[in-house]
């Protein structure tokens, strides 16, 4: 299999909670912008990009290039938004490392802390991901200090199989990173 995801993700993707999980849009630009400002410090310490303030001209450049990683099957990038149109997160389904195996992100807004909809958030992720053709693991990595990131893995019966020594990214990483898998077959039945 190529770095190429075998076969495209929808454009939306379903969630058991409040909210709309889609494919970034050039026009989401000023939500976004407003999105990641007013969350820069509950961001900072996982995220090594939330280091400095969003501007039109960052947030343009990020979406130009998930839109081209979608358009091309690469990269699969989503906003999470309210029926307002305001960004409650973020999310993807990435390729960084076997052909077998894509690794899902995510973010979720200060406000929306502890709803459960980082968990669904994260579900909706790893059920797309692991119908992609070809992929027999999904996986999540996070810092061992993120707590309330890796209570999303555990709680979706991923499986923490590793934890390494890596040079810190962002200020709250300790330099242990965890990385939490589950099969595709068990990831399509979440």
């Amino acid at each position: 299999m190529s770095q190429e995801i075998a076969a495209s993700l929808p454009a939306e993707l379903p969630l058991r909670t409040l909210g709309v999980l889609r494919r970034w849009q050039h026009a989401d630009r000023d939500a976004l912008v407003t999105a990641v400002n007013d969350n820069l410090e509950h961001l900072r310490p996982w995220m090594p990009w939330a280091s400095q303030r969003a501007t039109a001209e960052s947030s343009g450049t990020f979406l130009d290039g998930v839109v081209a990683g979608f358009d091309s099957d690469t990269d699969f990038s989503y906003g999470l938004f309210s029926a307002d149109g305001d960004v409650l997160g973020a999310g993807g389904v990435h390729r960084r490392g076997a052909a077998d195996v894509l690794e899902i992100g995510y973010w979720i807004a200060k406000s929306q802390a502890r709803k459960g909809l980082g968990r669904a958030l994260a579900q909706a992720l790893t059920v797309a991901a692991a119908h992609a053709p070809g992929i027999a693991r999904v996986e999540i990595r996070c810092d061992e200090a993120n707590v309330r990131s890796a209570s999303i893995p555990r709680a979706l019966g991923y499986e923490l199989i590793e934890v390494y020594e890596r040079p810190p990214e962002a200020p709250g990483h300790t330099g242990r990173g965890m990385v939490w898998s589950i099969s595709a077959d068990e990831g399509r039945t979440l």
